[in-house]
């Protein structure tokens, strides 16, 4: 008999790496519309709102991160902007100083 491939820990079936917040938002409804129907079908509530108390908090840690991420990459992009404005600066320095030393030669 073969074993199956253990999935990874962290992943959630479904969820897209890198965090598409639309796919989370139906995950999360999900999970409620599941909890509701398992308390209508006579599972304990207490025991269902525990399960929800718990989503609710990873959530909340889920939006942290998301938050995080999104912070991290607006910062990359910035650096790459100021990158490429100062290659541009010194690039148009550079030709500015070859004309100058071109024009003092002749």
């Amino acid at each position: 008999m073969k074993r199956k491939a253990a999935a990874d820990p962290g992943r959630v079936p479904g969820a897209q790496p890198g965090g598409d917040l639309r796919e989370e938002i139906d995950m999360l409804r999900g999970l409620i519309q599941r909890v509701v129907s398992l308390a209508e079908g006579g599972r304990e509530l207490e025991e269902l709102l525990g399960i929800l108390e718990k989503v609710g908090r990873a959530s909340t840690r889920l939006a942290t991160l998301l938050k995080t991420q999104q912070t991290l990459q607006n910062q990359d992009d910035l650096f790459d902007v100021l990158n490429q404005v100062i290659d541009e600066v010194l690039l148009e320095k550079r030709a500015d100083l070859e004309r100058k030393a071109e024009q003092k030669r002749l």
